[in-house]
């Protein structure tokens, strides 16, 4: 109930590639993947090897999509995301909401916003709407389910929620309902017990109340989740654990 939403309401989905080139051993789609269900839009890039085994990553960080690419001066991947596709993964990056193309000129969000009331109270806007943190969950499960559904041979999915997206993977896990096969987060000690403002990105309603974001890890089972401190491993061996 803090999210609002599961793998099964998701709803009915629409990808259309606005642009797609055939480069050195991958293709790269970019496109917007929509959720006609529920009226939102996700500007997605989709990296796919040429001898694609059905395995996916989806790559998540906070500056969306553009974390694939890390201001590359010739317009390839990062190497890490390089050595992923020389392994026959194929590899997603989404700006979720107020994200990379959400944002007017680039310019970070610094508060999210509030329902207009004289009373300047909290319960005007997340008693009827969802926090920010929940609609990045719901876009989170939207590409999952982008897919589940895109291909026949799609087969194992991991998720990688890095530099300010790992509290979304995490609580993202738990309502796809196993439909994720690993995770590797890294938290940095985040828990929402310990937000000072109603207005700040990661801000859920009662996301303290039930074992804050240690609770929402404890609900991920099936699925393995390796939890990271970049100053001890490397993003890029944790996957390679998965995978293993």
């Amino acid at each position: 109930m803090l999210i609002g939403r599961n793998l099964e309401e998701v709803g009915q989905l629409k990808w259309t590639a606005k642009y797609d080139r055939k480069l050195d051993g991958y293709s790269e789609a970019i496109g917007m993947l929509r959720n006609v269900t529920h009226r939102e839009e996700l500007p997605l890039v989709l990296l796919q090897p040429e001898h694609w085994k059905g395995d996916t990553v989806i790559w998540l960080e906070g500056s969306g999509k553009a974390c694939l690419y890390a201001d590359s001066p010739d317009g390839r991947p990062k190497p890490e995301v390089c050595r992923l596709l020389d392994q026959g993964l194929a590899v997603i990056g989404v700006d979720l909401i107020y994200q990379g193309e959400f944002l007017a000129y680039g310019v970070a969000m610094e508060k999210t916003r509030s329902v207009d009331n004289r009373f300047a109270a909290p319960a005007y806007t997340f008693g009827y709407n969802s926090s920010v943190f929940a609609q990045r969950v719901h876009d989170i499960l939207t590409v999952v389910k982008f897919v589940q559904t895109r291909d026949d041979k799609a087969a194992k999915l991991l998720v990688m929620g890095l530099n300010g997206a790992g509290p979304l993977v995490a609580a993202a896990v738990p309502q796809a309902r196993g439909a994720i096969n690993g995770a590797v987060i890294a938290t940095s000690g985040f828990r929402f017990g310990q937000l000072l403002d109603v207005h700040d990105a990661n801000f859920l309603p009662g996301g303290a109340k039930y074992g804050d974001l240690p609770g929402m890890i404890a609900l991920a089972g099936p699925t393995r989740i390796i939890q990271i401190d970049a100053t001890e491993k490397a993003p890029a061996s944790a996957l390679q654990e998965l995978l293993r």
